[in-house]
């Protein structure tokens, strides 16, 4: 399987631009040297063709009287005499043929014999009937010319061109052409890249500032990054400006959020003092009573019995209070106990609204999830539906432990929860931290939900009453 990192599309911007650019300048200086070398070939095939031109007439006029006449050797004088006039054409050898394939005369006798017949080697490469044709592997140019007079062909005239050095020419063109083209591509690619590199690096920096926002690391950008002169120093700047507003509602969030879990405790706090004077008034008409009747063994039991249990209450009230305030003793997990303790917090409200609290917990002795987090959404939503619920109510309070999650449901019978605070508490974010404290409570649970991965469903009865579910994956453990 071909790794991530080896793939195009995973490289970063400040790679690919650069080399999308070298790409193109390489296609460019390739394109421009195709069409040089292109354009000079050309040339020299014209320039070839012309010389090839010139050679064949001049020597066709000269021999066509000798040919007429059949005469072998003036024939050969003047093809001898030719290869000192164009001796710039470099004919190979010439060779004259009556039209019956008779060679009459050649320039090379050794090798093509008077009067012998016209090898097929030399009229084969014309049969399509071009009169030049090039052996750019062998380095030569084969030409021909028929010999015609008075409308009346009365032979050939065949000949062989070294053309190596006009091909030698191409080649050593074509290697320095695109040598240099490719050292000069190569000079500017890296130039190019370089510079293209330099000019995005900004963006690269950009990137790890953006992914520090994105993992809650408020770093700075340095000052120099900030100018405004440039498109990258407004971006900066930009940017910058939206990290400093992300921060300050970042740090608004979290002091609304620590506001009301301080209020909440402030509510708490007033029940707390009801919930340990009672019993302390009971603890402190025990002490009276084993003052007064000490020696009797019935009544000495039954005051220790009494102080016994004012005591147990105070230290579950202020136990669960405590908690609440600072947070179970390991925040990386929820016991039974926690869950429990919620009861005495909300004893208060229930005694002022002759409340009836329908208590469920099947949660086991340890669940591992934040327990600090959702025993404050537990009891926001217990104290909000204590308050919405009427007077003399049932309010219902079940938590169960169900496929790897924590369930949390809370119902009353009230009147139903306002939209706006239902959107607080179904779509909460930071840019929409309610300006007053009403609907904080609902924001509070909802932000905590949704750090924890937690889901909420909000369910209004056809009867009062609204029921509330709120669910939250365990970390295992």
């Amino acid at each position: 399987m071909i790794s991530l990192r080896l793939l195009p599309s995973t490289w970063p911007m400040l790679v690919k631009v650069p080399l999308v650019v070298a790409m193109l300048m390489s296609l460019m200086s390739m394109g421009v040297s195709y069409m040089i070398y292109d354009r000079m070939t050309r040339s020299q095939q014209g320039a070839l063709e012309k010389l090839a031109e010139t050679y064949l007439d001049g020597v066709s006029a000269a021999l066509m009287p000798h040919v007429i006449r059949r005469d072998s050797w003036e024939v050969f004088d003047t093809l001898d005499r030719a290869r000192e006039k164009y001796a710039s054409v470099k004919a190979t050898y010439t060779v004259v043929a009556l039209t019956d394939g008779v060679i009459l005369a050649s320039s090379n006798p050794a090798r093509f014999p008077l009067a012998s017949p016209l090898p097929d080697q030399l009229r084969s490469p014309f049969k399509d009937g071009q009169y030049l044709h090039i052996n750019a592997k062998e380095g030569v140019a084969w030409v021909w010319r028929p010999l015609v007079e008075a409308d009346q062909t009365v032979g050939d005239l065949f000949a062989e061109l070294d053309i190596f050095h006009i091909l030698q020419e191409r080649q050593r063109v074509l290697f320095t052409l695109f040598f240099g083209a490719f050292m000069l591509t190569l000079t500017f690619v890296l130039i190019g890249y370089l510079a293209v590199h330099r000019m995005l690096q900004p963006l690269g920096m950009l990137n790890r500032y953006v992914e520090n926002i994105r993992h809650e690391r408020d770093e700075p950008l340095p000052p120099g990054m900030l100018n405004e002169k440039t498109e990258f120093g407004m971006l900066f700047g930009r940017f910058d400006a939206m990290r400093v507003a992300i921060r300050e509602r970042a740090d608004l969030a979290a002091k609304l959020a620590e506001e009301e879990k301080l209020a909440l405790i402030g509510k708490l706090a007033s029940s707390m003092a009801h919930e340990v004077n009672n019993p302390l008034g009971g603890m402190r008409n025990a002490i009276d009573t084993i003052r007064k009747h000490g020696n009797d063994e019935t009544v000495w039991t039954r005051s220790l019995d009494l102080l016994e249990r004012g005591l147990e209450g105070i230290a579950n009230v202020t136990r669960a209070t405590l908690v609440t305030y600072k947070g179970g003793s390991d925040p990386e997990k929820l016991t039974f106990r926690d869950m429990e303790d919620l009861q005495f917090l909300v004893q208060h409200i229930l005694k002022r609204r002759n409340l009836i609290l329908r208590w469920t917990n099947t949660l086991p002795q340890d669940v591992y999830v934040d327990g600090g987090s959702v025993r404050q959404i537990a009891l926001n939503l217990l104290l909000n539906a204590c308050e919405a619920s009427p007077n003399g109510a049932e309010v219902f309070f079940r938590t169960s432990f169900l496929d790897g999650q924590v369930n949390v449901i809370v119902e009353d019978q009230g009147g139903g929860i306002p939209e706006n605070v239902k959107d607080q508490l179904l779509n909460p974010s930071i840019s929409g931290v309610p300006e007053s404290s009403f609907g904080l409570g609902a924001w509070t649970v909802g932000m905590l939900t949704k750090r924890l991965d937690g889901t909420i469903a909000v369910e209004t009865k056809a009867e009062n009453g609204t029921i509330v579910t709120v669910r939250f994956p365990s970390r295992g453990g």
